[in-house]
């Protein structure tokens, strides 16, 4: 596991936390998640897998042009789903 995967990840989680509607933050705490699945800086269980889709769900509907939202949905594709 990466420290620096699960820093971003702790921190990422807080702002949420602290703003549920933070919409860029979801969309990082996405990606951080699907980034941490693909090179198993993260350990690669389901759990993670939906917390990043879940995440990528909430900034785009949260703030549908975030192109930081569009990106964590394509990322979770690419990274979770190998699509």
């Amino acid at each position: 596991m990466s420290a620096s995967s699960l820093g971003a990840q702790k921190c990422l989680r807080e702002a949420v936390r602290f703003d549920p509607k933070f919409a860029l933050a979801w969309a990082l705490l996405s990606y951080v998640d699907a980034n941490g699945y693909r090179t198993a800086n993260l350990p690669p269980t389901v759990a993670l897998r939906e917390e990043a889709r879940h995440a990528a769900g909430i900034a785009f509907a949260v703030q549908p042009n975030l192109g930081e939202a569009l990106h964590a949905t394509g990322y979770y594709h690419y990274g979770c789903l190998k699509d």
